[in-house]
């Protein structure tokens, strides 16, 4: 089984151009999120000025969202993401660098299909390791 981590600090992400990709080859584990919950108030327009000086669209840039203004919506990495399909192909054919976020740097590691996984992480360092059970 092939599964993606993030093999740097600073956390999984996935490129907004990767994201596209993903959409056009169909891929569904990316989630579908209303621009005003993510927000949590109505937004009228990408670059009104909250309190701060910032614009919803800044904000969605520095955090590599992809979104659709039409349809008031935004896709973030949702279950599953860490086997789509359409990732890990990506990722074989346009490379690790094309697919990461900032801040990432992704890569597909092989485990044995028949195990059960977990990843673990150190600010944003993954590595898959084998559930195992703990007692108390």
């Amino acid at each position: 089984m092939k599964v993606v981590i993030n093999d740097d600090f600073g956390g999984f992400r996935i490129s907004v151009q990767a994201k596209k990709d993903m959409l056009e080859m169909g891929c569904e584990h990316l989630k579908k999120i209303d621009i005003d919950e993510f927000f949590g108030r109505h937004i009228s327009s990408l670059d009104e000025l909250d309190k701060y000086g910032d614009t919803p669209r800044k904000d969605l840039e520095y955090l590599e969202i992809l979104y659709d203004w039409d349809k008031k919506i935004l896709y973030e990495e949702g279950e599953g993401i860490r086997t789509c399909e359409h990732l890990i192909k990506l990722i074989e054919t346009k490379g690790s660098k094309y697919c990461s976020g900032g801040n990432a740097l992704l890569k597909i590691v092989n485990i044995p299909d028949d195990i059960c996984w977990e990843i673990d992480d150190y600010d944003g360092l993954e590595r898959i390791e084998e559930c195992h059970r703990v007692f108390r």
